[in-house]
């Protein structure tokens, strides 16, 4: 629908959650921040799970991300408490 940019939070009893993405120049940014004591599913839109990287390295080499699969188009994975950046 044309949107290039979406970003929202949520104060939790644990701290807060958010997410936000950024569609520039075909370049996919998601930016994901999980509160302390909990973890998350992810969702990042990608064909492929090679084409996705965190903090620029690719997903299976970053060890606090656990890839749960890839199809569909969508790359899912599990995180804990942190701030994770996707790139696609």
């Amino acid at each position: 629908g044309g949107f290039t940019s979406v970003s929202a939070s949520l104060d939790t009893y644990y701290g807060k959650l958010s997410s936000s993405w950024k569609l520039e120049g075909g370049k996919l940014t998601l930016d994901v921040e999980v509160p302390v004591n909990t973890t998350a599913t992810i969702y990042v839109p990608s064909e492929e799970l090679s084409k996705v990287s965190e903090g620029g390295k690719p997903l299976p080499d970053v060890k606090e991300i656990r890839v749960i699969e890839a199809k569909e188009g969508w790359v899912v994975v599990m995180v804990g408490s942190g701030r994770y950046r996707f790139s696609r």
